[in-house]
């Protein structure tokens, strides 16, 4: 696939981020760039990579849990399908792309080295501490109490944590979710 394609996915998820209110952006951003190193590293396709990372959260919502946050990896294989094709995807790009974002969350198989590669990517952003404060600040926008969105930002670690696989991810994890365990635990304790 053209390399120009991973511009058109970008700006596309832009604009979808505008009308969703949500992922917040530098969680996308972080999710990318993660996807970008590890595609080099386990030698998949990093503009397919890129992609699929920018249209894994196309439909979604701020909702927490809501109706469409929950199926947001199916809806946004779905509205995804046809820009693919509209940009020039092979019929197998378009189905690694899609299984990608389909299984980013484990709700479906991940059909090749590629999905497992692009779901840790997916991951990685929710168990760094950079992520984990993008995250409770984002929460804290949408109105939570500290309390709430301290305990949603360390779900949400915990969620992602359980879906890495790949070995270096894991062991990155495990460190950096100490650290977070550690600072919520504090915020959390402060604000009883």
């Amino acid at each position: 696939m053209n390399p120009s394609v991973v511009r058109k996915a970008r700006e596309l998820m832009r604009r979808r981020t505008r009308i969703n209110g949500a992922p917040s952006w530098l969680l996308t951003e972080m999710a990318v760039a993660e996807g970008a190193r590890l595609a080099g590293k386990y030698r998949v396709d990093a503009v397919l990579m890129q992609v699929a990372l920018y249209g894994a959260h196309t439909v979604f919502s701020p909702v927490w849990q809501g109706r469409v946050q929950s199926r947001h990896e199916f809806l946004s294989a779905k509205f995804m399908a046809p820009h693919l094709k509209k940009w020039g995807a092979t019929p197998e790009e378009s189905a690694l792309v899609l299984n990608a974002i389909q299984s980013h969350h484990d709700s479906g198989a991940a059909l090749s080295k590629f999905a497992v590669v692009m779901r840790n990517a997916e991951c990685v952003k929710f168990v760094s501490l950079k992520g984990a404060l993008v995250t409770f600040h984002e929460f804290g926008l949408r109105g939570l109490p500290m309390r709430e969105a301290a305990e949603k930002t360390l779900a949400k670690m915990r969620q992602k944590r359980k879906l890495l696989t790949l070995p270096d991810c894991k062991k990155r994890a495990t460190w950096n979710c100490r650290q977070i365990e550690k600072i919520f635990r504090v915020l959390l304790r402060n604000n009883a």
